[in-house]
């Protein structure tokens, strides 16, 4: 798996289809956090996803499990 624990993220922005997917189902709370940065605070290897922790909780939830594929690495500026 390309992340572990510690590692920052940026959760995609997905179309529906790509929120799909056979192992594991996206909820539509976790729609509101696509785009933003986030850590990776457990990493599930035999079920292949990712825990990220969230500083608010919604639905009763302050965490989701994340696929690699609905994650990237975060695009950082350096300010000159």
């Amino acid at each position: 798996m390309k992340y572990k624990v510690g590692d920052k993220v940026r959760i995609k922005e997905l179309d529906e289809i790509k929120r799909k997917h056979p192992q594991l189902g996206y909820n539509d709370a976790m729609i509101q956090y696509e785009g933003q940065i986030h850590q990776i605070v457990a990493v599930d290897d035999y079920r292949e996803q990712y825990k990220i922790k969230f500083p608010n909780e919604i639905r009763g939830r302050s965490h989701w499990f994340y696929k690699e594929e609905w994650l990237e690495d975060p695009i950082e500026f350096e300010a000159f």
